[in-house]
């Protein structure tokens, strides 16, 4: 069983505060950064930019690509497979099917 800790509990315990992530701000410039220096063409990155644009934190799969960039379902698998094989900018979710990704910010 996980129990939520505040910020204050845990200063009292540890003497310290919690260390912070990193702000997502940066994280998204580094993600963005990355599909830009990727070896693909300028239309294979514009589209993947596209996807993290429009689906940011949310969990999706090949329909979602389908639908936001209006492609096939073979040409919406083939950008899932670059993303995470190549690129590495999305990892599998568990637990909500089959085929369900994330961008991994």
């Amino acid at each position: 069983m996980v129990i939520p800790v505040n910020e204050e509990y845990y200063e009292i315990k540890n003497g310290s505060k919690p260390k912070k992530k990193v702000w997502i701000e940066t994280e998204t410039k580094d993600l963005k950064q990355k599909i830009l220096d990727s070896g693909y063409t300028n239309k294979i990155k514009q589209n993947v930019l596209k996807l993290y644009e429009k689906i940011g934190t949310e969990v999706f799969g090949n329909s979602r690509v389908v639908e936001i960039l209006g492609c096939s379902e073979v040409t919406a698998t083939s950008y899932l497979k670059r993303m995470e094989d190549e690129m590495k900018i999305i990892v599998p979710v568990e637990g909500m099917g089959k085929g369900k990704y994330k961008f991994s910010v």
